[in-house]
């Protein structure tokens, strides 16, 4: 990677950290952030907590039972409440 030095290289305590960092560098408190639902509670809560609003996609089974992402849903609300993320 041309470019990247040590000193562009962090330490974070675990997913929770990373999610709320990068929320940081590609979002504003108040920014609407995507998540799918049903979703890993630690998210849900990492999110509100730094000010954040959501904006939930929910997942949908297939016929065999396994949960997809709704690619169409995702596009709707991105569109239509201006979402910043996509996240898990």
């Amino acid at each position: 990677m041309s470019g990247l030095t040590k000193e562009d290289i962090g330490y974070e305590n675990g997913v929770l950290g990373g999610v709320v960092s990068a929320l940081k560098v590609f979002a504003a408190p108040g920014d609407k952030v995507l998540l799918h639902s049903p979703t890993y509670m630690g998210f849900t809560n990492a999110v509100l907590s730094n000010g954040y609003q959501i904006v939930h996609s929910p997942l949908i089974k297939d016929e065999n039972g396994t949960w997809r992402m709704d690619y169409e849903d995702m596009d709707k609300k991105i569109k239509e409440k201006n979402s910043c993320c996509n996240l898990l």
